[in-house]
């Protein structure tokens, strides 16, 4: 993917993984190093198989005056936190391409078919309700993964998988943030 936010939450999501396993004490520092090592001869490979040259022109493109990305988001979230306030019980599952023309703020060539974040887009679809349920199922997921994490009589597999629960979490959360990865 081109996004750079699914590149920041892949390594938020790393990071956090080796601190869980870190602080818990689930695996020793050679594996951890290994981890990392393991990850820079990605980057080494990505850079020989000329990946990195992409990567980095989508980095160079934040140094610049060139914040159309960013700025089209905000006008999609204003628009949706309209759609919301109109509407707080959804529009319908769906239907985001088809009622936000109304809420447009800002006029341009290209036609929206989603928010470009979950959590607009679920207010938008289901509305405050919806809102609701998904903030529970996430406290539901972090107990669960809490749970599996700190529960000491578990054997060691079942504990990295709660770390792993959690820090794929903070990946897919944090790229919901600018995409929609789960449409």
């Amino acid at each position: 993917s081109g996004s750079r936010t699914v590149w920041i939450s892949f390594i938020l999501a790393f990071l956090l993984f080796l601190f869980l396993l870190s602080k818990n004490r689930l695996i020793g520092r050679p594996i951890i190093v290994g981890m990392i090592i393991l990850i820079a001869g990605g980057v080494v490979f990505a850079f020989h198989q000329g990946w990195m040259a992409v990567i980095l022109q989508r980095i160079h493109d934040l140094t610049g005056q060139n914040f159309y990305s960013l700025t089209q988001r905000l006008h999609y979230w204003q628009g949706s936190l309209s759609a919301i306030a109109a509407r707080p019980w959804g529009w319908g599952l769906g239907t985001f391409g088809d009622i936000f023309p109304q809420f447009r703020v800002h006029s341009d060539r290209f036609t929206v078919d989603y928010a470009h974040n979950e959590l607009f887009q679920i207010g938008v679809d289901l509305g405050i309700p919806g809102l609701l349920i998904l903030i529970g199922m996430i406290v539901v997921y972090f107990k669960q993964g809490f749970k599996l994490l700190n529960d000491k009589t578990l054997q060691l597999p079942l504990r990295i998988v709660g770390a792993g629960f959690l820090a794929i979490f903070v990946a897919v959360a944090t790229s919901c943030l600018t995409d929609f990865p789960l449409r």
